[in-house]
């Protein structure tokens, strides 16, 4: 899939503090859309295949395989050879990159237990951080063949070749709510209680989505997600996505969520802020 028909971008600027690193945007969207390609091949290979498996826990089942490995491999190589002086934060790697400034993010394979389990609501991750926040995100799904894009010309959903714009919904009331988020279990003591308190407001709740519930609220499909353990690498590639579609995505606090922890994401910012409310109650 190419972007040329639908992504133009002009040429933009982006400032990192007393420092200004000229890129041309369209130019970085369509190696972020590269990248996904170079990533998609790997993926598919393997998914419902033979793969193997490493558990990076010893008190939880934390897994990491090999398709997870080969593709940040891959992504890495792709970045150095193309933008050799940006850094890369990911998964599986350890990075000694220069996160000040400009930086990719990338999480290969986010959900990688869906991924083991054959089920298609993993996907590939990619950021593009400015030094301070991601600005362009892309978070790919190859297997259901859809790709969601994120930046400042706004949201996209790539599906079999065709590019539709996509917004979030306009709910602003948690009665009417779907809520999401991956497991339930990620919840413990006081966070599971002001969780289950919110999901007793809302219409109803669908787990187990990992990333993929994120576009699903860009695309307007899901109205409210709420997650804790939040790393980096899994959510800065989403939240471009969500901005540019007129969601709303802050930590329970109400901070930037690009550092992860404690998530928020909401079709609305009165959305998020119902949802708020209950959770630092």
């Amino acid at each position: 899939v190419r972007l040329e028909a639908f992504f133009t971008i002009e040429t933009g600027r982006i400032m990192q503090q007393n420092k200004i690193t000229t890129i041309n945007e369209e130019e970085m969207s369509l190696f972020l859309n590269y990248l996904s390609d170079k990533a998609s091949e790997i993926s598919l290979k393997y998914f419902r295949s033979n793969f193997t498996i490493n558990n990076k826990s010893t008190d939880i089942f934390n897994p990491v395989t090999n398709v997870d490995i080969e593709i940040e491999k891959l992504l890495r190589s792709e970045i150095k050879k193309k933008y050799p002086d940006f850094g890369v934060l990911g998964e599986e790697i350890k990075s000694t990159s220069d996160l000040s400034d400009i930086h990719f993010v990338i999480d290969p394979i986010d959900g990688t237990k869906a991924f083991i389990a054959g089920v298609p609501v993993w996907t590939t991750l990619i950021a593009l951080n400015n030094g301070e926040i991601p600005i362009m995100g892309i978070a790919d799904q190859p297997y259901i063949c859809e790709r969601y894009i994120g930046s400042p010309k706004g949201s996209f959903l790539i599906r079999n070749g065709n590019a539709r714009k996509i917004t979030s919904k306009d709910n602003k009331d948690l009665k009417d709510a779907v809520l999401s988020c991956t497991d339930p279990t990620m919840f413990e003591n006081d966070d599971l209680d002001v969780f289950l308190k919110l999901r007793r407001k809302v219409s109803y709740s669908r787990y187990g989505l990992d990333a993929l519930s994120y576009c699903l609220l860009a695309s307007g499909h899901i109205d409210l997600i709420v997650e804790t353990n939040i790393e980096p690498y899994d959510i800065q590639a989403l939240i471009p996505i969500i901005k540019a579609s007129n969601g709303y995505i802050s930590t329970w606090n109400n901070d930037d969520p690009s550092n992860g922890g404690k998530i928020i994401a909401a079709c609305s910012e009165e959305l998020f802020l119902h949802a708020q409310e209950i959770l630092i109650s």
